[in-house]
């Protein structure tokens, strides 16, 4: 088949690696769809994750949860956009990959595969600070957070890397209200004078 009616990824493959303590590391491929087909579904495969990282996928039309593994997107011929693949290593050092498999629905013979892959060696000096713990986890209405360091601001994000809100600290407590968060996985992102710590915690109500 010619290259010129397939659907083609700009790079087969797409790395990076470093000295990190970012909330996630996100890796961008362009994918242009040159056929005649419209509808496509993605399939993540031969992922391999250090222990406690996770991965997500963004397509354009939604950034999914660290749960899924596959989804169909519509890609007009001639149009494209940039697939994103986002690594939570929650800062630990690590390595993440994957293969990403995308095919014409109606014709599988119309596809392209891409590699990702993320690696981290070590964490920035100022995110070496005293760890926080949080609890409850799951938590309904309040998340109390423990730590020795003032703390300055907290931020949630979800999985997928989505800010949802800055939550104000409750007065004369490290605890914040999250009572306004549906349920599921969020990351509190806790902001102290000696730097930043985030911690992953559950919704449950």
């Amino acid at each position: 088949m010619n290259a010129q009616s397939q659907i083609t990824f700009d790079h087969t493959s797409n790395a990076a690696g470093g000295f990190s303590n970012e909330f996630d590391i996100a890796l961008h491929n362009e994918i242009t769809n040159n056929s005649d087909q419209d509808t496509f579904r993605w399939v993540r495969k031969n992922e391999v994750l250090s222990p406690s990282w996770e991965s997500a996928v963004c397509d354009n039309i939604q950034c999914h949860d660290v749960i899924v593994d596959s989804a169909t997107f519509i890609l007009k011929k001639g149009e494209f956009f940039d697939f994103i693949i986002h690594f939570y290593p929650y800062n630990k050092t690590g390595n993440g990959s994957m293969e990403v498999y995308v095919y014409a629905i109606n014709d599988p013979s119309i596809n392209t595969t891409s590699t990702f892959n993320a690696t981290i060696w070590g964490l920035s000096t100022s995110n070496l600070t005293k760890d926080a713990s949080i609890y409850p986890n799951p938590a309904q209405n309040i998340l109390n957070i423990t730590t020795d360091k003032k703390i300055n601001a907290v931020k949630v994000y979800s999985l997928t890397g989505m800010t949802v809100e800055q939550i104000q600290i409750l007065a004369n407590s490290n605890s914040i209200d999250i009572s306004g968060l549906n349920n599921g996985t969020y990351i509190a992102e806790i902001n102290t004078d000696a730097g930043i710590v985030r911690k992953k915690f559950a919704v449950s109500k």
